[in-house]
């Protein structure tokens, strides 16, 4: 076996793991826990770490550049599909990928690898976010937890449907120009496995549930790990900069698990069972 498909295997792998992980803690725990551990950079350390070590580290420096505009549109793309709950799951998996898909199409088309304007662009977004889920009502909800028991047939087809949706956005990410990297290295993988495991099991409400924290933790780690992968590619290499931009996304993690989420999704009992 090649090491490119022995760390495409180890990706989609992990990436599957962590999918089915962040559903069970979402259940077993309450939504807000099963979010930030699936907003984790699982995939996107992957992807970038896979881009540097076969393509080098200029390379993956390049692939950042269009990373914050391309997941806050990813990010963007699942919000607006799970909260689109008169349509049926197949519908909003055609309309999660078409939306992610002409959002995509014009970052690259137009060239947008402007850092900084993308990252202004993802404060006002992420701060959107923030203000329209606190207003859903389904804060309190999210802080609620699920004891009803969890089939080990569902974990199965969790298993296999996001290590399907994983190992493809990993593969994609290794192709192309950098932009093209970076685009799909920023493919919410996690996002479109979450939105149909959830959703194919326990139904729109769950993977609401899930997903909406998700999207916050998302935006806050990722982008974390991008920011600090970037400054350090060049000077202290891929592994070394991966190492520093991971333990900056469990410090951001842990800040936000402990002082940030408990007051988004604050529980309140005349939170509304949408």
């Amino acid at each position: 076996m090649s090491l490119f498909f022995f760390k495409l295997l180890s990706g989609a792998l992990l990436g599957g793991l962590w999918v089915v992980l962040a559903l069970y803690l979402g259940r077993r725990f309450s939504g807000r826990i099963g979010g930030m551990v699936g907003g984790l950079p699982s995939t996107v350390l992957l992807s970038f770490l896979l881009v540097g070590w076969i393509q080098g580290a200029e390379f993956a420096f390049e692939a950042t550049h269009s990373f914050p505009a391309a997941y806050s549109a990813g990010a963007l793309s699942a919000f607006l599909c799970t909260f689109s709950s008169r349509y049926s799951l197949n519908v909003r998996i055609l309309k999660f990928i078409l939306i992610w898909f002409i959002f995509q199409l014009a970052i690259v088309y137009y060239a947008f690898d402007n850092f900084w304007i993308a990252m202004f662009l993802w404060m006002l977004l992420l701060i959107f976010f923030v203000l329209y889920i606190r207003e859903s009502g389904l804060a309190g909800e999210i802080s609620r937890r699920d004891t009803s028991k969890i089939d080990r047939k569902e974990i199965i087809i969790q298993m296999l449907i996001s290590t399907s949706v994983v190992a493809s956005a990993i593969l994609v990410s290794e192709l192309g120009s950098p932009m093209m990297s970076g685009v799909f290295a920023a493919f919410p993988a996690v996002f479109l496995a979450v939105l149909i495991c959830s959703d194919f099991g326990r139904g729109v409400y769950f993977s609401r549930l899930i997903i909406a924290p998700m999207i916050i933790s998302g935006m806050l780690n990722c982008i974390t790990y991008v920011l600090i992968f970037r400054q350090f590619v060049l000077t202290k290499g891929v592994l070394m900069a991966s190492v520093l931009a991971t333990l900056a996304v469990i410090f951001v993690a842990s800040f936000a698990l402990i002082f940030v989420f408990p007051r988004i999704f604050r529980y309140s009992p005349s939170s509304s069972s949408r």
